[in-house]
């Protein structure tokens, strides 16, 4: 694993264009705390969770927010053995405060003190949560969560509340799309400053790439005239979301295609906000057929939004790089695509790389 992690390292440079300061929370410099962060990075539940959990008990507040998102970020097909085997008991007393028939989350426990990150954290388990809080969430530093929230925001098709955002240029690349939907979208914009922002969209997305695509396919049928790239994008589309629909029979998506998606894709993933850890994986496990398994592993993980989910619990505790190049995040990949295979048989991705294939089935990585 040292020689895995000097790889990934190496990539730094290349997959993170800036780093940025967080907001200290009390109790994250405690010794023990630090120890119990390099254990769960390091994909040790056992150690770290019941460490975590003595110490959110004894008051330390970083822990508290840690375990409360924990809870709230890992699906059940990404966790360890440790967890799996753990009754329901065990499993609250690990990740709650006490109190209740199921335990308290310690967000709420926070939030009790008034900490308002607890407060903007807890607000968006409403479905109609405040539009304040996702610039309160911006302002506070967990910007890919906040990323998160708007790419849902687009998919329940809320296109009209993205002009309650002010957007300052604090997210990540995908930024200036949201702006751009919010004025195609906008009834007093005139069609005259449409056409103005659709042709700046247009340059831009000749030199853009994956981030662009999921964008696209909210907007696309406004980009006329279309362009090769464009029409390009809008159908790689449906594999970035991660339909197998037409990915196996040859009238839907030819194998020429899933080739020419590939290698588009292997040249893009390096550079996009999502689609880093898929690239990690396979640079590590099949560089000679990277672009095929990085192609298989968005089939097989059910797409670009579904691999946004694997981020920090917290970005004031854990940066995103610390997460990304970690033995935490890469084995979680696996346990989700091996967990497709195996409980949930969904075998059909694999044809895509033998290579893919072996390292799942191969791989020893605490499933």
């Amino acid at each position: 694993m040292k020689r895995l992690r000097s790889f990934i390292t190496s990539l730094i440079p290349i997959l993170f264009l800036y780093t940025e300061p967080m907001a200290e929370i009390a109790g994250s410099d405690d010794l023990a705390f630090k120890n119990a962060v390099d254990q769960w990075l390091n994909d040790d539940d056992m150690r770290s969770l019941p460490a975590l959990s003595k110490l959110a008990n004894q008051g330390n507040k970083a822990a508290r927010y840690l375990l409360a998102q924990i809870e709230q970020t890992t699906g059940f097909a990404s966790e360890t053995n440790f967890m799996k085997s753990q009754n329901r008991g065990n499993r609250l007393a690990l990740l709650r405060a006490p109190g209740g028939l199921s335990g308290t989350s310690w967000l709420e426990v926070l939030q009790n003190k008034n900490e308002e990150l607890a407060d903007i954290l807890l607000n968006f388990n409403d479905p109609h949560f405040d539009f304040d809080d996702l610039n309160r969430l911006i302002n506070s530093g967990e910007k890919r969560l906040a990323d998160y929230e708007i790419f849902r925001i687009l998919t329940d098709g809320r296109y009209y509340r993205l002009k309650e955002l002010d957007l300052s240029g604090d997210l990540q690349k995908g930024e200036q799309y949201f702006l751009w939907l919010r004025i195609l979208y906008d009834p007093i914009v005139t069609a005259e400053e449409k056409k103005t922002y659709l042709k700046a969209m247009h340059k831009d997305l000749a030199k853009s790439g994956i981030d662009s695509a999921l964008f696209l396919s909210h907007v696309y049928r406004h980009l006329t005239p279309k362009t090769d790239f464009t029409d390009k994008i809008h159908k790689f589309g449906w594999i970035l979301r991660g339909s197998a629909k037409f990915a196996f029979k040859t009238d839907g998506f030819p194998r020429d295609k899933l080739l020419e998606f590939s290698k588009w894709v292997q040249i893009q993933a390096k550079d996009s906000e999502q689609l880093t850890l898929p690239y990690i994986t396979c640079k590590t496990f099949c560089p000679a057929d990277a672009g095929m398994c990085i192609t298989g592993s968005l089939v097989l993980s059910r797409g670009y939004r579904e691999i946004a989910r694997y981020r920090s619990p917290l970005e004031n505790i854990i940066s995103y790089e610390d997460y990304i190049t970690s033995k935490r995040a890469l084995n979680s990949f696996l346990r989700r695509m091996k967990w497709q295979v195996e409980i949930r048989n969904y075998k059909a991705p694999l044809k895509l790389s033998t290579c893919l294939k072996e390292t799942l089935k191969t791989a020893s990585f605490n499933y």
